[in-house]
């Protein structure tokens, strides 16, 4: 018969912790719910230890959840709860798309121009890719997160911002890229910032990264949720690409 331990956790909207849980022996698994039961995400399995990165989107009460074979003594170090501040709008433009985009935004109807063009990019799906030359210009895109998103696994460094579209939901990050790229990538949206701790800062992207909703190509560590799935992004030359052996499975022949 397994034995469940239970830690309750209440945050106010837009806090942010972080904390580490030990065992007196290993676990089957360590799950984070909601106040109604429902998985958040899989925090590890057939271990002794794990990490909690921890952000709320609102008011919340969250519990984890560890299942272990018999009964299991827990050591827990929680931070105190931080509050995220505001963050200022600003755009670079590097994408014919995202031009066009900037340019109807200035027209009187700001909420058709916005809604048709999430209309468009749910239909194609996500990264937006424009064929330059002999290049790809990628665009990221992010729809509606308060604070900021980050690119997790970006082209040119491991942690990059994405850039809000000012008075819209529109967050993006243009890239130039060669035609036979393949990236394994999530996003974070809001992810916390923790004041004069950089490299604290840095590691917070572990509350947030997840796979990219409007692209369907994915691939999983071990885990089923959205925060242990990884999106691809392929282009026309990818088949040719050295590191393809790695992600076979994900293309047909």
């Amino acid at each position: 018969m397994s034995h469940e331990f239970f830690h309750s956790i209440k945050l106010k909207k837009d806090q942010y912790i972080t904390g580490e849980f030990s065992f007196s022996q290993p676990f089957i698994k360590a799950e984070l719910i909601d106040e109604n039961e429902r998985l958040v995400r899989v925090l590890a399995k057939q271990q002794n230890t794990f990490k909690l990165y921890l952000l709320a989107q609102r008011d919340q009460h969250f519990k984890v959840r560890v299942t272990s074979a018999n009964e299991n003594l827990a050591t827990i170090n929680l931070s105190e709860p931080i509050s995220q501040p505001a963050v200022s709008d600003n755009e670079t433009l590097l994408s014919p798309i995202m031009q066009s985009l900037v340019t109807r935004l200035k027209g009187n109807n700001k909420v058709k121009v916005v809604d048709d063009f999430w209309r468009n990019v749910e239909k194609e799906g996500t990264p937006l890719v424009e064929y330059v030359q002999t290049d790809a210009l990628v665009t990221f895109l992010w729809r509606g997160a308060r604070y900021n998103v980050r690119l997790f696994g970006a082209p040119f460094g491991s942690h990059q911002d994405l850039e809000k579209i000012e008075g819209t939901d529109i967050w993006f990050k243009t890239y130039r890229l060669p035609t036979d790229s393949l990236i394994s990538y999530q996003l974070a949206p809001d992810v916390p910032h923790v004041p004069n701790q950089p490299r604290a800062s840095r590691i917070a992207i572990m509350a947030t990264k997840q796979q990219d909703p409007l692209n369907p190509k994915t691939w999983q560590f071990e885990g089923t949720d959205k925060y242990a799935t990884h999106s691809i992004l392929t282009l026309k030359d990818t088949k040719q690409s050295p590191y393809l052996a790695m992600f076979q499975k994900i293309f047909t022949a």
